[in-house]
């Protein structure tokens, strides 16, 4: 992370798992590492001399043996300037200790380092003097490929205490089993949490030696540290501060942004004309992809533009974020070892380069050998005539190449089973697998018992299988029926999330459908007999959509692609289809997918991560989260007014506007009520959000008395507001226990991780983050009912660790980022165990649940007999129930 955080967020880094000084392991620094750094106070820089012969290591030991030849013409540098050995592969640069702190090879295509590909510089041993290292190089026929792969993984602040160094090397080993055989593997910065101190250095290096591929090092703002030079400490023990190396048709190159960031320009400068130098005479017609800490800004990618730049791949913001810029591909990742700030799973991403072409496909960490039958669940009903088969097959490392059903079903006669259908599934996204067997084509409806099996062939030549138990029926699956639409997030514009009426407990799933890409909080809404959903990126851009499903079937009807991941719900008002971009550009389309406008919310400005839903009164659209925050007209996409509130560069905050009587509300970095008509202030609180809040719009509850608000605050509690003051109703607390029941009512934690809530007729349910509730021995996370009149916590309903790693700074973590929804006396929510659940919603006790599998961050939509959810693969849902009302 950088600079600019918030305190909250500083509080939260300090205080978050790992990141606090612990018992200190014996130091271990790598073999070519200088001495340590001392505290002593700096001396004036000194210099010296580096010498040394670049050769070919046959035996791959990094020393050099009589029969190993000289390599010549090959490009060493000090990172001041380019030279090429001669036919006796010699170099020689004299360094100042202020400048540059080692010596490399610029490797062309077709070599790669034995063991490293620099000498460091060791002033404490060698200043005046001449240091000598040679640099041993191997042939590698994989790095003249057309097509090959290479792995990013970011910010895995490795501390000095020893779990920190453990998981990375856990997650190294992961890497290490990557079927798809990456040629490299780089790691974009913030590889510690403190360059100030070796032994967290130390430890970095001690877990990168897990490694079994060629790793690479990207200098982030947390591993700075030195007294001559501000990378010192980093050169110290993982080489230059920036270098170039070529696999293929491809230039890579390792940039210090920091430098520009931390002001030393000298420095920075040093680094641009080595760049160009660099690229002119080691770039050829290579294409360009750069490896940097920071997001680059637009200036910067203006200037990257001048030559033939395909990407840049950076970190920092502990997120995902992935645009297009003057051609350019701009991929921020999200981190190796926790999870992000914007709520994006752990884990990496593999580069697959094919020619000009570059999928950048995110792997998910802590997922081994995977395989769930997701449809039909154990106890399950089924038709008698065609059955929808869903698997889940998935592992971090290995592709799974194929999955093999056989589904067999018996009468009972004793006789065996009567009918047997075999075949494979199909691939519906990374995660899911599935088919539609027909086991009684034309026929009278089977009925019997069923059996599942399903085997998975990993590319590793593994094999796994899973297997289910269910009813086959004469009775067809309730059939999705329309009621009211839902036309935003949350269904209205208030996002109050609550029907009367709908589909009451046990559900059946009616259909799957899989649009691709990835779905986070993007929530369904469904209005004229079709279900809108956004898509985010899953390998490229052109996963990033809106999408159009038949409500009836869920067979897609069209897909209409946006310049970025849709992050958040849409909007439908009439014939109008709302979108928001990560790019921060507001989409309006015709039912039929055609395009009618485009609005910038602020869009020039390069510092947006746009996380934002729409909505609408049927003539103004209310978009945006800070910068770009506004009303824009629904007939053209104009800017009526536009309100800035703050700084957007915060990827963390999924917000959008409310609309009360009178008012619209904004959430974001503070909640505030505005003129609907021009956008004044008409009141502002900056105590009810912090900037870790996943989704944090002001909840409106309308009535004769005023609207009342429910928001988020600081505290990680809930609150219930006055809407026409901001003035705070009531705080969510919970009773004292009897035995200190003269004690005083306490604050209800709810963790850092919160959905928007869900107000009933007497009940406000919200969910929450892992936290440490009262008598229970260990963390957990949890669903949670408040009496709507004060506040008084009700019930609380925990849920299972997450299948996935997606809240920051955590592992292995429970969370419920999905917002629940209130029909009749049922609250339905997924959760981050893959679980979708129904609850009664006055006790909190389970009525039905079923497994998906995979992440549910999205929200619920409901209509008629109907719910439909989004899950983390890209897959759609709908299952059905018979209809209730509320008591």
């Amino acid at each position: 992370m950088g600079q600019q955080y918030p305190l909250a967020l500083l509080v939260l880094v300090l205080a978050a798992p790992g990141w606090a000084e612990d018992t200190k392991p014996a130091r271990a620094p790598r073999k070519q590492a200088a001495s340590a750094p001392t505290s002593a106070p700096a001396l004036p820089p000194r210099g010296l001399i580096v010498q040394g012969v670049v050769f070919e290591d046959r035996n791959g030991d990094g020393a050099r043996d009589a029969n190993e030849r000289p390599v010549p013409d090959m490009p060493v540098s000090d990172g001041v300037t380019i030279r090429r050995t001669g036919t006796d592969g010699a170099f020689e640069f004299k360094l100042d200790e202020a400048v540059s702190g080692a010596v490399f090879v610029c490797t062309p295509a077709g070599w790669r380092a034995s063991k490293w590909f620099y000498v460091i510089a060791d002033f404490d041993r060698h200043a005046g003097q001449t240091q000598t290292g040679d640099i041993g190089l191997v042939r590698d026929a994989a790095r003249e490929a057309e097509r090959f792969s290479f792995v990013q993984v970011s910010d895995t602040h490795v501390t000095d205490a020893a779990n920190t160094v453990e998981t990375m090397i856990d997650d190294l080993n992961v890497i290490n089993r990557i079927s798809d055989s990456p040629t490299f593997v780089v790691a974009t910065g913030d590889l510690v949490n403190r360059g100030t101190r070796p032994e967290e250095l130390e430890g970095y290096v001690r877990a990168t030696q897990a490694a079994r591929r060629p790793y690479y090092n990207v200098v982030g703002n947390h591993d700075y540290g030195g007294t001559q030079r501000q990378t010192e400490n980093y050169e110290r023990y993982l080489g230059p501060r920036y270098y170039s190396f070529d696999v293929g048709r491809y230039h890579f190159i390792a940039k210090d942004i920091i430098a520009h960031e931390r002001k030393d320009p000298p420095a920075y400068e040093r680094q641009e004309k080595w760049i160009e130098e660099d690229i002119r005479t080691n770039a050829g017609n290579r294409r360009i992809i750069v490896f940097q800490h920071y997001l680059p800004r637009n200036i910067e990618l203006d200037w990257w533009s001048r030559f033939n730049t395909a990407a840049v791949f950076s970190g920092h913001w502990h997120g995902r974020r992935e645009r297009s810029y003057k051609g350019i591909l701009d991929v921020n990742s999200a981190p190796l070892r926790f999870g992000g700030i914007d709520r994006s799973p752990r884990g990496f991403r593999i580069i697959h380069v094919d020619g000009d072409k570059l999928t950048c496909e995110w792997r998910v960490g802590q997922q081994e050998r995977r395989l769930e039958i997701v449809h039909p669940a154990d106890g399950a009903e089924v038709d008698g005539h065609q059955v929808h088969l869903q698997a889940l097959a998935y592992d971090t490392a290995i592709r799974v190449d194929k999955v093999h059903y056989r589904l067999e079903i018996d009468d009972g006669a004793g006789t065996g089973p009567q009918r047997v259908v075999e075949g494979d599934l199909a691939p519906a996204g990374r995660w899911m697998w599935a088919d539609n067997a027909q086991i009684a084509p034309g026929g009278e409806a089977v009925r019997g018992a069923g059996r599942l099996t399903v085997e998975a062939l990993a590319a590793d030549g593994s094999r796994w299988t899973a297997e289910s138990k269910f009813n086959v029926t004469g009775r067809n699956v309730v059939a999705p029926k329309m009621g009211e639409p839902w036309r935003f997030f949350h269904g209205d514009i208030g996002h109050r999330g609550y029907v009367r009426a709908g589909p009451k407990p046990p559900l059946s799933m009616a259909w799957a459908t899989n649009v691709g890409g990835t779905i986070l909080l993007a929530s369904p809404v469904i209005a004229d007999g079709r279900v809108y959903v956004g898509t985010g990126f899953g390998e490229s851009l052109d996963d990033c959509a809106v999408h159009a499903l038949d409500f009836a079937c869920g067979r897609i009807l069209w897909r209409s692609p946006v310049d970025s991941s849709v992050q958040h719900s849409l909007a439908a008002w009439g014939s109008n289809v709302l979108a928001v971009s990560q790019a921060a550009s507001l989409y309006c389309f015709d039912p039929d997918g055609s395009r009618k406008w485009v609005a910038s919310l602020a869009r020039d400005r390069d510092t947006r991560w746009e996380l934002s839903f729409p909505i609408t009164d049927g003539r103004v659209v209310y978009a945006g989260r800070c910068d770009g925050f506004g009303a824009y007209n629904l007939e053209d996409g104009k800017p009526i007014w536009q309100r800035p509130g703050g700084n957007d560069w915060w990827p963390s905050i999924y917000s959008g506007p409310s609309l009360g009587t009178r008012l619209v509300y904004q959430g974001g970095p503070f909640a505030r009520a505005l003129d609907p008509a021009s956008g004044d202030v008409v009141w502002s609180r900056a105590d009810t959000v912090i900037s870790t809040v996943a989704v944090v719009p002001a909840v409106v509850e309308a009535g004769e008395q005023g609207d009342r608000l429910y928001v988020f605050r600081n505290e990680k509690t809930l609150m219930c507001l006055d809407g026409r003051s901001g003035e705070t109703i009531w705080t969510a607390h919970r009773e004292p226990s009897a035995a200190v029941a003269s004690a005083p009512a306490a604050d209800a934690p709810l963790g850092n991780e919160t959905g928007t809530p869900a107000v009933g007729e007497h009940v406000v349910c919200i969910g929450g983050g892992q936290v440490n509730w009262p008598g229970e021995p260990q963390g957990s996370a949890a669903m949670h009912g408040f009496d709507k009149q004060t506040g008084r916590l009700l019930w609380r309903h925990a849920v299972d660790r997450g299948v996935v790693s997606s809240i920051p700074y955590q592992r292995g973590e429970a969370t419920i980022t999905s917002s629940p929804v209130i029909v009749g006396d049922v609250v339905y929510f997924g959760a981050n165990d893959g679980w979708l659940r129904a609850l009664d919603l006055n006790t909190g006790e389970p009525l039905w649940q079923y497994r998906l599998g995979v992440p549910i961050a999205s929200t619920i939509a409901v209509t008629g007999n109907t719910i439909v959810v989004a899950a983390w693969d890209g897959t759609v849902y709908a299952f059905t129930g018979q209809t209730g009302t509320a008591k």
